[in-house]
């Protein structure tokens, strides 16, 4: 499958991430929970690039471990250790390391029982045993792990579990389980970007498999929309390769032209090589085009550049055969024909393995599940037998007993005489009682979905509704509570205003909906320092924007924040193939130097602002009690 090289760096990310993160912070004692998270974080950042590092952080763990005297406590300490030697191992290749140590790390876990770590740990085991040939115990690795995180409610993990099957099932070229656990992945846990990414990524590559191409295009821009919103563009160019090969196979070529010019842009912005597998794509899209000699040139180099003896996957290499045949180089072309039809027969005789492993896996379950219910089968004769035996005594009972039940019996026909009278009369009041419960349902409903009308309804009206940020009317009502939050705490409450330059021509160079898009862009943009920096931002009309911080703030820190923003602002905005930069202009106001209300700050703000612009734009200035008596000179 084309995109499998980042569906497996995403799942080692993820999977790392998730087993580093976990627990972490329960470990107490010598090492102390601050060097444990410490060696944690350490292992994360060398990981993926120098697992060499990692393995020494991972031992290292594991020799401070040993002086924690609380058993349970050392035990957790000790399975991170073990867990991360072995990740690191695997990735050093040293298979049978990692298979010792993390069996030692699941050990530890349970002896712990940490069922956290333990789920982590089989998910590695899983990984192991799929990579070595033993599809059907990953089966059991995976199952056993996603029934741990069901009981320690661990959503994400069970997504990461599910997404693992759904690998699983693919290498056995079981699309439809696949597909289905790769969707249970997603219903599971979307609360992490790079976890939908991986999820979109990866179901577009089953749908590409089954000739879904365009439903596959689909998963794609999800994915490449979540590389683009998180800033990571080594992912986003891979996925814009795997995209712009499904449009190829689709026959969209001149939607496959404009993704590959964009990948090619990206790069060069970036600095990011171009990776080989875009340039196979880039010569199927030449060939496409009937560009025979373009595409020639193209594969010649991609195979000019790979090392003695490699090979690429069985696409580029029917790709090659296809490209040196229409060129009239029939050698080469045969050449490329043998080696995909080889590792197409490889990847059928994997897939049909796989398959036929986890089909036994399956039918084991299923065997096991008969014979339980053929215990249990003859555990019910076993006690029906008792069961009669024990009728034939209880008939001379009953017998005995006969009589004294007919009296019974005459006792009560006495007293249904006298109750009968009032059943009628018991009947029409729960008729009645039903009604009642019934029209209180009813009204229950109507007032809880007027609540969330109105809930709704102050939302909208709270918010900008093209950017999503709030509006003026949210920082009216909301922002004496900021004032008065600040006077306890003894913080300033600080207003930046913000007016974009050069936004005017560009609404009217382009239009107004290009306008739109490069405001949400600002908008973003704006909302994710605000995260960084723990303020609010909001738009407060047409290309202003507001945003209130709070803290011990100096000029000079406002100043850097300032400084910070417009750089911010200034990077491009990518809009419907053009490049678009803007500038900002920021007037800056203080409470309660300058207003004691919000109306007053944002007028002292918008009277720094507009000297800002006449100071050249593209800078800040703060509020000073001498502007607004320039501006009635000014005015004058």
């Amino acid at each position: 499958m084309r995109n499998t090289p980042l569906l497996l760096a995403l799942a080692a990310t993820l999977g790392l991430l998730h087993h580093l993160s976990a627990s972490a912070a329960a470990v107490t004692g010598p090492p102390s929970a601050d060097t444990a998270l410490e060696a944690v974080q350490a292992a994360r950042r060398v990981m993926m690039d120098n697992p060499a590092a990692a393995l020494a952080i991972g031992i290292d763990l594991e020799r401070r471990a040993l002086t924690i005297p609380d058993g349970r406590q050392r035990w957790i300490v000790l399975s991170k250790g073990k867990w991360i030697a072995g990740e690191a191992s695997l990735r050093l290749n040293r298979i049978g390391d990692a298979r010792r140590l993390i069996d030692a790390s699941y050990a530890f876990a349970k002896a712990a029982k940490d069922p956290q770590s333990q789920g982590s740990s089989l998910l590695s085991l899983g990984s192991i045993k799929s990579e070595t040939g033993d599809p059907a115990g990953a089966l059991q690795d995976y199952l056993a792990a996603y029934q741990l995180f069901i009981g320690t409610g661990d959503a994400r993990s069970r997504s990461i579990a599910l997404q693992d099957l759904s690998q699983l099932y693919d290498s056995a070229r079981d699309f439809k389980r696949a597909r289905s656990y790769l969707r249970q992945a997603a219903e599971a846990y979307s609360g992490e970007p790079m976890l939908r990414l991986s999820h979109a990524n990866t179901m577009a590559g089953l749908l590409a498999e089954q000739g879904q191409f365009a439903a596959a295009g689909q998963e794609y821009r999800r994915a490449l929309a979540i590389a683009r919103s998180r800033g990571a563009q080594s992912l986003e160019l891979k996925v814009l390769n795997n995209l712009a090969f499904s449009q190829i196979n689709q026959g969209s070529l001149a939607d496959a032209s404009r993704t590959l010019d964009e990948a090619l842009r990206l790069s060069g912005r970036t600095g990011i090589p171009i990776s080989r597998d875009l340039e196979v794509t880039i010569a199927h899209l030449q060939s496409a085009q009937g560009k025979t000699v373009l595409a020639r040139q193209t594969m010649d180099k991609v195979f000019a550049s790979r090392d003695s003896g490699t090979t690429l996957d069985a696409d580029a290499e029917y790709g090659a055969y296809k490209i040196y045949k229409a060129a009239g180089d029939i050698k080469s072309a045969l050449a490329h024909l043998e080696i995909a039809g080889r590792l197409q027969s490889d990847a059928l005789a994997l897939g049909i393995s796989t398959q036929a492993s986890l089909m036994a896996a399956q039918f084991d379950y299923a065997t096991q599940d008969l014979r339980i219910a053929s215990l249990q089968a003859t555990a019910l004769r076993r006690n029906i037998l008792l069961a009669r035996q024990a009728a034939a005594r209880q008939r001379l009972i009953v017998a005995t007993i006969t009589a004294l039940v007919l009296l019974a019996m005459v006792a009560l026909l006495i007293w249904l005489v006298v109750v009968r009278r009032s059943r009628n009369r018991l009947r029409a009041f729960n008729t009645q009682l039903a009604r009642a419960n019934t029209d209180l349902e009813v009204a229950v409903r109507a007032v809880e979905k007027g609540a969330q009308a109105e809930y709704q309804a102050r939302q909208l009206a709270l918010h900008d509704a093209l950017t999503g940020l709030p509006n003026r009317r949210f920082l009216n009502e909301n922002f004496g509570g900021l004032l008065s939050g600040g006077a306890e705490a003894g913080q300033d409450i600080v207003v930046l205003l913000l007016d974009l330059d050069r936004f005017k021509p560009i609404n009217d160079i382009y239009g107004h909906e290009v306008g739109d898009l490069v405001l949400v862009a600002t908008a973003n943009r704006l909302a994710s320092f605000c995260g960084r920096v723990g303020g609010k931002a909001v738009r407060v009309g047409g290309d202003e924007f507001v945003m209130v911080v709070s803290g011990p703030l100096e000029d000079a820190d406002l100043e850097r924040l300032a400084d910070e923003i417009i750089a911010d602002i200034g990077e491009p905005i990518y809009v419907g193939g053009q490049r678009l930069t803007l500038g900002a202009s920021i007037g800056i106001a203080r409470s309660p130097q300058d207003g004691t209300a919000i109306e007053p700050l944002l007028r002292a703000a918008d009277i720094a602002m507009y000297e800002a612009k006449r100071s050249g734009k593209n800078t800040c200035r703060f509020f000073d009690p001498a502007m607004k008596s320039r501006q009635r000179l000014r005015a004058v």
